[in-house]
């Protein structure tokens, strides 16, 4: 069988799409492995399987290889191995959502600056489960979440984005890049969280407009209703509890069922209660214990965002299963602090 050949512009952003392309042309469940120039970028190798590459140690490729230089990428077919990420469902499997549901535990982090595609994958290599990715804060637009959603999909960490705002492009949109869940801050009232709940999901339970082929389901073709019930089922939605107002009605929040996770923001929530920063606070502690309680009472995630090992260890003894422990601008700022420091230390 003949190999493909493409040549296009920002070739990185069109890892999903290329090969699913080839597949179209080859038979069915082909797995192809895709070497893209290195001006692009791009890691040395990502073999896929209907879009969703697998790691180099579960393939065996016939052939590949990149044909001159400005961006012309060769695909070929070869002989597929089964991979931990494969799964029967049309959407990409959400690896942590039942996880949580059944009573396990995820550690994850805050992604609010680095926007490079290698970011999931060295996340993932660190045995993070899940990441935040905070566009809240953070400048990330939607084609550069679709590509990081879509890598870390592909090397089981799940992407979390938490968007700038609660309408319905910010919502639905950003569920269109493949994100496989939503953390939705400054919350305030339960009708707030019944509106995000219509934009987030499918009817019947929600307006969610309907777009086949695209990330979310890895570009391929499938019958609408399958996609929309797959995907009210397996996007995950977190409300934050970061202001009074909603710690006020968290119980009413954690009764609707299309909601998955509380997550508190200790940070905004130390502020709105009074206690600017204050986290260790009596009133802030036992605010965040009672959020804990209220996942107990109504069998909901229960989720915190920490700056320190020591104050995530903290919480997740005491029962959060759900744990975001600092930033990528604070594990590459701790790291280098440390080295540089121990480096120096060793001149004196």
């Amino acid at each position: 069988m003949p190999a493909l050949r493409f040549h296009c512009h920002r070739l990185a952003h069109w890892q999903g799409l290329l090969p699913i392309l080839a597949e179209r042309i080859w038979k069915p469940k082909t797995l192809f492995v895709c070497i893209m120039d290195t001006l692009f970028g791009c890691p040395p190798a990502e073999p896929w399987l209907l879009g969703r590459p697998i790691g180099p140690h579960r393939w065996r490729a016939r052939a590949a290889k990149t044909m001159g230089c400005g961006g012309t990428l060769t695909i070929v077919p070869f002989h597929p191995l089964q991979d931990s990420h494969m799964t029967t469902g049309i959407l990409p499997a959400n690896q942590i959502l039942e996880r949580l549901k059944s009573g396990g535990t995820a550690v994850g982090t805050m992604v609010g600056t680095f926007a490079q595609s290698s970011m999931p994958v060295l996340l993932a290599n660190a045995g993070f489960d899940f990441f935040l990715l905070d566009n809240e804060h953070g400048m990330f637009d939607y084609e550069t979440m679709e590509t990081l959603c879509r890598v870390a999909v592909s090397h089981g960490i799940t992407p979390i984005v938490r968007p700038a705002d609660h309408t319905y492009t910010w919502t639905a949109k950003v569920l269109d890049t493949g994100a496989q869940g939503l953390l939705m801050p400054r919350v305030y009232t339960v009708e707030q969280v019944r509106s995000i709940i219509s934009m987030a999901k499918y009817p019947p339970a929600g307006i969610r407009g309907s777009a086949l082929s695209r990330a979310y389901v890895g570009y391929k073709n499938a019958n609408a209703m399958e996609v929309m019930a797959e995907a009210n089922e397996q996007s995950m939605l977190c409300i934050q509890i970061e202001t009074k107002e909603s710690y006020a009605v968290r119980d009413e929040i954690a009764a609707l069922p299309e909601v998955d996770c509380l997550f508190v923001g200790p940070n905004d929530f130390s502020i709105s209660l009074g206690h600017p920063g204050n986290m260790d606070h009596p009133d802030v502690s036992s605010a965040i214990e009672n959020v804990l309680d209220t996942c107990r009472r109504f069998n909901k995630v229960a989720g915190i965002q920490m700056n320190t090992p020591e104050s995530a260890c903290r919480w997740a003894r005491a029962g959060f299963t759900m744990l975001s422990a600092g930033s990528d601008v604070g594990l590459l700022q701790n790291a280098g602090q440390a080295l540089t420091g121990q480096v120096r230390d060793a001149w004196n």
